[in-house]
């Protein structure tokens, strides 16, 4: 969760963002709920259009 919290610090940064209370572990909660579902990371260069 300390690398939610540091990921949404920087977007509240640079986008002007506001997270409720309690977004990392809502996440953390999500992602224990869905853990059974095929996903992967694709990497990618951010370009201006998907900022």
């Amino acid at each position: 969760s300390s690398l939610i919290a540091e990921l949404a610090s920087a977007a509240a940064a640079e986008r002007g963002l506001t997270f409720d209370e309690g977004m990392e572990e809502r996440l953390c909660a999500y992602s224990r709920a869905v853990a059974h579902f095929p996903t992967a990371v694709k990497e990618a260069s951010p370009t201006p259009a998907n900022l």
